[in-house]
């Protein structure tokens, strides 16, 4: 093996092991347990904090236009967002996998592994999103129905996501392919890619929102078509990136285009636990809505943005978990247990003090913020209300978030799912009894999110001190 430093990026030659190749192929990979502690985690979350940050801008950006159709295309766009919720829960088991996989193979140095890792993680992937189309075309408007949504606003949510069901399977292989860069110890990658896709966004969204010159005027759905062709434009971009890192080593009418069954099993392992936790974040937010449909559009258009705005300290605190689960799975891949737990807490510590800042700035300026999505008083008023008290939830709910990438760099998920899931179940009973038995009205629903963030982050945070984690580790 060879290798040089550069800016910690190595480039390693090593015997391909994958069974359509025969050879020698420059794996490119940046090693960070060779650098120092500090400067591995800002490397890795500053990037990866941008890039979350950037891809909120679909959603800021998205509202912000939608806006200016009215409250009911808001309403529509919201209820549609919590169904792509579901699916893209489900497209994270092999996007999980493979920032684990190629991140633990990089750190203990068994580099002719990566490219199986994304090749089995890409099939896989577009598996799961065929299924998942199918289904979704046949049923997403029964549900709607089932939720009481009116039906103005289910027509809506046909408009809106019509176009990402079409093109489903390629706009969900941008999940694994970013991660397995990520893993590969390169965050700055992904968040040029972010960029580019965003600013392309920006350009798309009132073109074929308004329509202008030969742009049709296709209203709520233009908002989505332009997400979508983004997404396949940053689709395109991955595949190169992957390319030239010798990671995409996919080649028609070779053995390569088989599954291996052992890492399929592997990458389930890792990514179903936390996907099952999205997926009843989802459908919890599915019956939160059925909720606070009761209350009216007002109480839905402001969950909508609050979410949005929201969305935020939330690519915040994913932008350290990815760091910490990247970091995770670098160290454990070379044998040094003590520093990977060590990273985890210290990318939580970062990751608070952001949590802070936003709390400080929702508390002094929420309804200036608000201003820019809506002009309607009684929405600004109830957002606000939202977000206050989700600011002060986040000082103990992003440890939730953060562990939740140390726990996937591990390869042991099991912890977060059931931490996830127990307590984002008791938001329908505790905010039904609060909504429907008292008259506390939508703000109970507010109170019953924010409640269980804090239970979540401090449970699963103990769970992580006691070390328990350590004695699951089964790396790649």
């Amino acid at each position: 093996m060879t290798s040089t430093f550069a800016n910690q990026t190595q480039v390693f030659t090593v015997d391909t092991e994958l069974d359509f190749k025969t050879g020698r192929e420059e794996i490119k990979v940046t090693n960070l347990t060779k650098i120092s502690m500090n400067r591995a985690i800002l490397m890795m979350a500053i990037p990866a904090t941008g890039s979350m940050l950037i891809e909120s801008l679909y959603q800021v950006v998205d509202i912000f236009w939608i806006g200016k159709l009215g409250t009911v295309p808001v309403a529509s766009s919201t209820a549609a967002s919590f169904f792509l919720w579901f699916l893209f829960s489900l497209a994270n088991i092999p996007a999980i996998a493979a920032n684990t996989l190629v991140s633990q193979a990089v750190g203990s140095n068994a580099l002719s592994r990566t490219a199986l890792h994304v090749r089995n993680c890409v099939k896989i992937s577009l598996i799961i999103s065929f299924v998942l189309m199918s289904v979704c075309f046949v049923s997403y408007r029964i549900v709607a129905e089932l939720l009481g949504l009116e039906p103005v606003v289910i027509d809506g949510i046909e408009d809106y996501i019509t176009p990402w069901l079409l093109f489903l399977p390629v706009v969900m292989l941008m999940m694994p392919l970013i991660s397995a860069i990520r893993g590969s110890g390169d965050a700055k990658t992904p968040l040029l890619i972010s960029i580019g896709c965003v600013c392309l966004n920006l350009v798309l969204d009132p073109l074929l929102i308004f329509g202008f010159g030969f742009f049709p005027k296709l209203g709520l759905a233009g908002a989505a078509w332009a997400s979508v062709i983004c997404h396949l434009v940053g689709v395109v971009l991955a595949i190169m990136v992957l390319k030239k890192k010798t990671m995409w080593l996919i080649r028609p009418g070779s053995q390569s285009q088989f599954l291996e069954w052992r890492s399929v099993k592997r990458i389930f392992a890792i990514g179903l636990p936390i996907s099952v936790n999205g997926i009843v974040f989802s459908g919890t937010y599915a019956g939160l809505t059925a909720i606070i449909a009761g209350f009216g559009t007002v109480s839905v258009a402001a969950i909508g943005i609050g979410t949005r705005i929201e969305f935020v300290p939330w690519y915040i605190n994913y932008g350290f978990a990815i760091a910490a689960a990247t970091l995770m799975g670098q160290y454990l891949g070379a044998d040094q247990v003590d520093k990977a737990e060590q990273i985890s807490w210290r990318s939580c510590q970062l990751a608070l003090i952001a949590n802070i800042l936003f709390f400080v700035v929702i508390w002094t300026g929420s309804d200036f913020i608000i201003g820019f999505f809506t002009t309607d008083i009684l929405v600004i008023r109830e957002t606000s209300v939202y977000l206050k008290i989700i600011s002060v939830c986040w000082l103990i709910g992003v440890f939730e978030v953060v562990l939740e990438g140390a726990y996937s760099g591990a390869g042991y998920t099991i912890p977060a799912m059931v931490v996830g899931v127990t307590l984002t179940l008791l938001r329908i009973p505790i905010a039904y009894f609060l909504a429907v038995k008292t008259e506390f009205e939508v703000i109970s629903v507010w109170l019953a999110i924010g409640s269980t963030m804090v239970l979540k982050g401090a449970i699963l945070g103990i769970w992580f001190k006691t070390g328990r984690w350590k004695q699951h580790v089964k790396l790649s």
